[in-house]
């Protein structure tokens, strides 16, 4: 397996922001790189949120672990197939814009009623089909799981999701913070007949999409009734599995850069993006942002008191 990741430890939040800096990257090179921040550099690896837990989210369809068998014997590609068709029809009938629709989707999706993925499509086919990943956008913007990977096309951006445990009352200051740093254009050119794909779609209508200059990474799996224990693998293992190059021109090829940094600096990362304008205003547009943004800096000033 290839050593694919270089990892960077900081120590403090002015190395952490300058190893960060979209300036390490040249201009005409810059659409080449993504970014994803998490809170924990130990325990957030690059895996989607619905497939963190070994169990499909069953709840998320109205089903109850050791509820009906057959339900429950399916895997996570039918849940999230079942999140996305009730997703559907709440913003069609809602009188809310569909991204993707056409009659041939809204036939697709009201006909499906109680049924599963593995009845609706070919299974020779990969999950999630073409057709329902702009859905699967949107709707991961607004909290349901999907198998998405977010990422952000700017590394500052990506910062903010990595402080956001430092406004919550129980944050835990040990352990580090961490900004992913992905070469996805060139990983993607070097891996052969790989699934991975780089989603970017539309952000009319999707405003936190276009304010977090987000993009996804996704790695389509077949469609099953049983789960594949590769699923859930992080993306920079399963890139690993599968890169033969090592080296390009004689240096070292590393797709991924991981910089960290400690949680106890996140107030002062916290501080010098917003002194960015990096926040909870300009990452979430609208009313709800404005108000989080507030209580945000409050948590922030009181947690700089108490320590």
């Amino acid at each position: 397996m290839s050593i694919i990741v270089d990892y960077v430890h900081c120590q403090k939040v002015e190395e952490f922001l300058k190893e960060i800096s979209p300036l390490r990257v040249p201009v005409e090179c810059s659409l080449q790189w993504i970014y994803r921040g998490v809170c924990s550099f130990e325990n957030h690896k690059l895996v989607p949120r619905i497939l963190r837990d070994e169990k499909p989210p069953w709840h998320e369809i109205g089903l109850h672990e050791g509820g009906n068998p057959v339900d429950i014997a399916r895997g996570h590609p039918t849940v999230e197939y079942g999140v996305m068709c009730r997703f559907f029809r709440a913003l069609d009938e809602n009188g809310l814009p569909v991204p993707g629709d056409s009659p041939a989707l809204s036939l697709r999706f009201y006909l499906s009623g109680g049924r599963s993925l593995l009845d609706d499509l070919d299974q020779s086919t990969r999950w999630p089909p073409h057709w329902i990943v702009e859905l699967m956008a949107l709707a991961q913007h607004y909290g349901l799981s999907t198998r998405l990977l977010d990422w952000s096309r700017s590394p500052l951006h990506a910062a903010y999701f990595a402080v956001t445990d430092a406004f919550k009352p129980e944050f835990n200051p040990e352990g580090r913070l961490a900004v992913w740093c992905f070469h996805h254009a060139l990983t993607r050119t070097l891996l052969v007949e790989s699934p991975l794909q780089i989603v970017n779609v539309p952000s009319y209508g999707n405003p936190n999409l276009q304010a977090q200059k987000g993009v996804f990474t996704l790695w389509p799996t077949p469609i099953s009734p049983y789960d594949k224990d590769d699923d859930r693998k992080p993306l920079d293992e399963k890139v690993a599995a599968i890169l033969n190059v090592e080296t390009i021109d004689g240096e070292p090829f590393y797709p991924f850069r991981c910089v960290t940094l400690p949680r106890a600096q996140t107030p002062q990362l916290a501080d010098a993006l917003h002194q960015y304008g990096i926040d909870a205003g300009s990452l979430f547009p609208g009313l709800a942002g404005a108000a989080q943004c507030v209580r945000e800096r409050s948590a922030v000033q009181l947690l700089k008191r108490s320590t």
